[in-house]
């Protein structure tokens, strides 16, 4: 049982470094990267609504309107199931 926690507290810390690296690479005008990174923080863990947001914004600098709507109505979604809101 241990190790399935660690792996879960990995899985949550890659995804927590994945969203910052996708944020910070949105704020510096690198949306392609942006998008890149939160893809594979949603591959980790589809249900947490942070990686949707920042790939939201990724799309929208990309001018990718509709998919930044997808992905804004995603981590409302997310944000909504985890009781965050």
């Amino acid at each position: 049982m241990r190790g399935a926690v660690k792996r879960e507290v990995a899985a949550t810390d890659e995804y927590d470094r994945l969203v910052q690296r996708a944020y910070r690479a949105d704020v510096s005008c690198a949306p392609k990267a942006a998008a890149k990174l939160a893809k594979q923080a949603i591959e980790l863990d589809p249900d947490r609504p942070g990686a949707y947001f920042v790939l939201g914004n990724a799309c929208r600098s990309s001018e990718e309107f509709l998919r930044a709507r997808e992905c804004f109505l995603s981590a409302m979604h997310g944000a909504l199931s985890a009781g965050a809101c």
